[in-house]
C-alpha cells in the first residue's frame, strides 16, 4: 500500500508560490493531489512552505508508520451492533473499519449477520460462536477478525473479551461491542456510537437493605470489561439518610452528610440517583448509606457505555 509522501525539499516554495494568485497572478494545480508542500492558497502558506524548504527530509507516511507510533490503534467506524431478524440468537453488524488489538492491522468490514447458536462459519447467515463450548448465558464480546491468507475480514463471538478462541487461519482481531444472553435469548439492546441503550431496563436490586457496610450489586451489563453502567438507584425511607454509588475503582468511603450521592430527608421520603458509574469486570458498582435502607433500596439498569478500547 502506498503511503502519503509529505515533501519538504527546496522546490517545495516554487510549488506552494505557483498556487497562490497574489504572487504569479493566476490559479492553477489545484486539481492536482495535495502534498504537504502543495497545500499552500495564501503569502503566508507560502513563507511557512519556504522556510520548510530548508529541510531536506522526506516522509513517507504509511499505515506501519501510523501503528508504530500508536495512531491507528484506536480507530473504529461503524460497526454498529443491533438485534437480528432472529432476534433471540442473531447479531446484525453494520459495514465499517477499525484496527486490531494491537493496532498493526486495518480491518475493512461489509455488513453480516451473525448467529450465536452455532459454532463459527465464514461469512453472513452463518454460525458465529468461536469457542467450541456450548452456548451459556452470559457475556459474549463480538470481534472483527481477519483472514491471514487473503486479508478477508469477518465477525465472531467469544467469552472472552481479551483472548478470544480465533478460528483457524484467523490471527488478529478487534472487540467492537458485547452482547448479553439470558434467559435462552440475546438481550434486546440498541447501540448509539459507544452507548448500548437496552430496551427494558433490568432490575438489579429490589427491597434491599442497604447499609454503612458497603455492598457490591451487579449491574445487568457486560461482564469481562468495564463499562459505564447507566444505572438508577432509589430508595424509600421515612427517615434522613445519606448515600453513595461509587465505582470499584474508587477508594470505598463512608457516607455521610459531607460525603454522599443521594440523600433522603424525613419529609421527602424518596430518592433517586441516575448516572453513569465505572464497573469492574465483574458488571458490579458499590453502594453504602449511613442508616440501613430498611428494604427500601431498589437499582435498575438502562444500559451502558463502552469505548470498545478506542481511548486505552
Amino acid at each position: 500500500m502506498a503511503g502519503a509522501r509529505f515533501t519538504t525539499t527546496a522546490h517545495a516554495t516554487a510549488e506552494a508560490t505557483d498556487k497562490v494568485p497574489s504572487l504569479k497572478g493566476t490559479t492553477k494545480g489545484y486539481n492536482t493531489p495535495l502534498t504537504l508542500a502543495t497545500y499552500a492558497v495564501s503569502a503566508k502558506a507560502a513563507t511557512a512552505a519556504q522556510a520548510r524548504a530548508t529541510s531536506s527530509t522526506t516522509t513517507v507516511i504509511t499505515p506501519q508508520n501510523l501503528a508504530d507510533i500508536g495512531i491507528l490503534k484506536g480507530l473504529l467506524f461503524g460497526l454498529t451492533l443491533s438485534n437480528g431478524t432472529d432476534a433471540t440468537n442473531d447479531i446484525d453488524i453494520a459495514a465499517g473499519s477499525c484496527s486490531d488489538s494491537t493496532g498493526v492491522r486495518i480491518l475493512v468490514v461489509s455488513a453480516l449477520t451473525k448467529q450465536l447458536d452455532a459454532t463459527w462459519a465464514a461469512g453472513t447467515n452463518a454460525g458465529g460462536r468461536m469457542s467450541a463450548a456450548g452456548i451459556a448465558n452470559t457475556t459474549y464480546h463480538v470481534f472483527a477478525i481477519l483472514k491471514d491468507s487473503d486479508g478477508s475480514v469477518d465477525y465472531g463471538f467469544d467469552v472472552s473479551a481479551t483472548a478470544p478462541t480465533m478460528p483457524s487461519g484467523y490471527t488478529y482481531f478487534r472487540r467492537i461491542g458485547s452482547i448479553i444472553r439470558a434467559s435462552n435469548a440475546i438481550v434486546l439492546f440498541n447501540q448509539v456510537g459507544d452507548e448500548f441503550l437496552r430496551l427494558v431496563p433490568s432490575q438489579d436490586a429490589a427491597s434491599a437493605s442497604w447499609t454503612s457496610t458497603s455492598t457490591l450489586v451487579t449491574c445487568g451489563v457486560p461482564v469481562g470489561v468495564k463499562v459505564g453502567a447507566l444505572v438508577s438507584v432509589y430508595v424509600s425511607l421515612n427517615t434522613t439518610l445519606f448515600g453513595l454509588v461509587t465505582s470499584p475503582d474508587q477508594t470505598d468511603t463512608a457516607a455521610a452528610s459531607s460525603n454522599f450521592n443521594l440523600a433522603v430527608t424525613a419529609n421527602s421520603r424518596i430518592c433517586i440517583f441516575s448516572d453513569a458509574v465505572r464497573t469492574d469486570t465483574s458488571g458490579q458498582i458499590r453502594v453504602n448509606t449511613d442508616v440501613s435502607t430498611a428494604g427500601g433500596g431498589f437499582m435498575h439498569t438502562r444500559g451502558w457505555i463502552d469505548t470498545r478500547g478506542r481511548l486505552a
